[in-house]
């Protein structure tokens, strides 16, 4: 896969084997380690297709040609707004996605991945998944993770202070799952909404410390004022609240999130 990205991001790259994976930041020199396929809920989800079939219209488009294969066209309409969500374009015979288009709520285009060639091999060298640190890094271990449940109360003995979680959540949108994590000796709560198709992930800690963001603006959540960013295709929002720092990740725009976040009264 190729992606363009910003020139202070050049060299910065995230390796997975499905086991372990390896984030290298070389300003630093440095790996981060982390186990996240055995122990982390990860900050979105797959396509959940029992949600999506719940909350959206599913419905086929003519089929046309991509990257030499045939494809089928899908489209993800909200059963709420009646927005068109997402497409998608699948190889008829393997159903591999093709291209995919993302949609804000007000019909315009947010995101387009398309591969231009594909190639079907029987085989793969092992030596291509090894993962190996280069020569003059230093290899530190990343974020942990602890407990994991359905709700709040199931990590809260982990935390001293109170779980606090949004009253107002988008249509179809539920809580999918919680989970304790520690990062820097910093106790951080993630909250994991989606509708299936959408989510976005609510983070809590007692630090009252906004992140670290290279460029940001400000924003409003509720009587609060927070930042707001977008990094590597998802919106970030933070604020203080309670003596809480609250910050919120998905594929959102800034008010969409800030709208859900004032509805966190701790």
């Amino acid at each position: 896969m190729w992606f363009v990205a910003p020139a202070d991001a050049y060299g910065r790259l995230i390796v997975s084997n499905e086991s372990l994976t390896y984030q290298y930041e070389p300003k630093t020199a440095t790996v981060f380690s982390d186990a996240w396929s055995q122990s982390s809920p990860g900050v979105t989800l797959d396509l959940d297709v029992g949600k999506v079939v719940k909350n959206y219209i599913v419905e086929q488009g003519p089929s046309e040609n991509l990257a030499g294969r045939q494809a089928i066209e899908v489209s993800l309409v909200s059963k709420y707004t009646g927005a068109l969500a997402e497409r998608l374009w699948l190889d008829a015979r393997t159903k591999l996605v093709l291209r995919r288009e993302t949609y804000n709520a007000d019909g315009s285009l947010e995101t387009k991945t398309e591969f231009d060639s594909v190639r079907f091999v029987n085989d793969l060298p092992k030596s291509l998944f090894d993962l190996t640190v280069p020569a003059g890094m230093q290899v530190k271990q990343g974020t942990t993770y602890g407990s994991q449940g359905l709700d709040a109360a199931a990590v809260q003995s982990g935390v001293h202070f109170r779980i606090v979680s949004p009253q107002a959540l988008p249509d179809g949108f539920s809580l999918e799952k919680t989970s304790l994590g520690t990062q820097g000796g910093v106790a951080t709560i993630q909250l994991l909404y989606t509708d299936g198709l959408r989510d976005f992930s609510v983070f809590e800690n007692d630090t009252s410390r906004l992140p670290a963001l290279d460029s940001s603006a400000s924003i409003d959540v509720g009587d609060a004022v927070g930042e707001s960013a977008n990094i590597a295709g998802e919106t970030l929002v933070s604020w203080n609240v309670g003596g809480l720092n609250v910050t919120m990740v998905g594929d959102f725009t800034p008010k969409e999130l800030a709208k859900i976040g004032a509805s966190i009264v701790p």
